[in-house]
């Protein structure tokens, strides 16, 4: 498995691409019908919702390791 914090770029890099294709997404769904245009425009919202939910569980992941890393442990 990859490590977090790579998980964690890779996700955002992902959000970004599908934030920045948003624009474009119209011209692309303009040949279907608007039922078809309602859906794809409905799924690449909620895959956008999912994407920025999956990062924030991410990153209290991380914050509840530093939190681990933190306490300490007594000594042998």
């Amino acid at each position: 498995m990859l490590p977090l914090h790579l998980r964690i770029d890779r996700t955002r890099r992902f959000l970004r691409t599908l934030e920045n294709d948003k624009r474009f997404l119209d011209a692309r769904v303009a040949p279907l019908t608007a039922e078809r245009q309602r859906h794809a425009k409905s799924y690449a919202a909620k895959l956008m919702e999912h994407t920025r939910a999956e990062i924030a569980r991410m990153l209290q992941e991380i914050a509840a390791q530093d939190t681990n890393d933190s306490i300490p442990q007594a000594a042998d």
